[in-house]
Formats: C-alpha cells, structure tokens, sequence
C-alpha cells in the first residue's frame, strides 16, 4: 500500500504507521477494528498516495498484535507477528505459534538450513536468507504441535545434538509466547522433528 510505513518507537518497542494511511487492525472473526489483541492489518491510503492506487482497508494478511500502551503516542501500538497463512491456530481461534517467535528462536542456532535470499544474491554470505521450517497441528493420537526444521546435515549423524537442540528449542519457543506455554501446560505436546537437506519445500517470499 502506497505511504504505508511504520517505523519502531524507541519508548514502546512497537511500531507506529505513517499518518498517510490509517492502520487497522480487525477480529480474525468478525472482522471489525479492535484497540487491543490480535487480529489481522488493513491498511487505507491517504492524500497524495490514494491519487497513485486507491487502497480502502486493503487486507494484507498480516498478523499483528495490538494495544495502545504507548506512553508517548496516542495510537496504535502495533507488533508484527507474521503472515496469517504461516500461523497455526487452535480450535478456539487462538494462534499458538507466529511465524516471528520461531524465526526469533531458529536465529541463533547455526545448524538450521538456511534457503538464501534471492534479491540480495551474490552480495551478501549464503547465510543471510530465510530459515527452513514447516509447522502443523496435528490431533492424532494425541493433540500435537509438529515443527519441523531442515538442518545443515543429515540428523542422523548427530543424534546427541538434535537432542539438545529440541530441547534447547521448545524452551525459546515457550518463552517467546505465552500463548503456546498455556496450551502446553494443558493437553498440547510440542513435537520437534529435524530434516535432512533439501526435505521442507522451498520458503515463498
């Protein structure tokens, strides 16, 4: 959307949009605006950048956070949680896990395959890209978060490790969201399954 940025305010730590457009952010359901939750991002252009492509609460998929918690701006308060197709959401409407709290919690393990990213080819390290990584809730036999994440090398060989990894893993998920660490200490298992090379599907951007 034409004049839709939002830049991190240093007080909050969320993002606040460009007062060229009108973020809102609506109920996964009933989809109307709310000031507090999670919900995904519409966006309306304004003056000079509608005359350019006329955008009235274009939907952009995106999940997000919201609240008006700020201490020095009277808006919005908006966090990036990542695409709405990539979330995994309990029966209830209630998201389990966001595409950012794994990206956050792959970002230090250098193990994780990583797929390079296309527009930055041949001018950065082959490690600068997108982490291969797949996710889904499964309820057979039992309810079950299976994440799957593609390393460097064959698992196999490395047994010891993968075993500190799911473990050092489902701690970071847990601690990067709430939601999932609730649903967890009720009936949820988190299950993490290590891939060879070149298993998960290529990562669409």
């Amino acid at each position: 959307v034409p004049g839709a940025t939002a830049l991190q305010c240093d007080a909050c730590g969320g993002y606040h949009f460009d007062p060229c457009c009108v973020p809102e952010v609506v109920d996964l359901f009933q989809q109307e605006p709310i000031d507090s939750g999670i919900g995904s991002l519409v966006l309306t252009a304004l003056y000079p950048f509608v005359q350019q492509q006329p955008n009235i609460r274009y939907w952009t998929d995106d999940l997000e956070a919201v609240d008006r918690s700020c201490p020095i701006v009277d808006d919005l308060r908006i966090e990036f949680l990542g695409r709405r197709s990539q979330c995994i959401f309990d029966e209830d409407g209630t998201c389990l896990l966001e595409p950012t709290s794994v990206v956050d919690a792959l970002d230090s393990i250098p193990d994780v395959a990583i797929q390079p990213d296309p527009l930055i080819a041949g001018l950065a390290s082959q490690d600068v890209g997108y982490h291969r990584w797949k996710a889904s809730l499964e309820h057979t036999p039992s309810k079950r978060l299976v994440l799957q994440v593609e390393l460097r090398y064959e698992p196999l060989l490395y047994e010891e490790r993968g075993q500190l990894l799911r473990l050092d893993l489902a701690s970071r998920l847990k601690s990067r969201s709430r939601r999932l660490s609730d649903a967890m200490a009720n009936d949820l298992q988190l299950e993490v399954e290590f891939m060879r090379p070149g298993t998960l599907p290529a990562v669409i951007v």
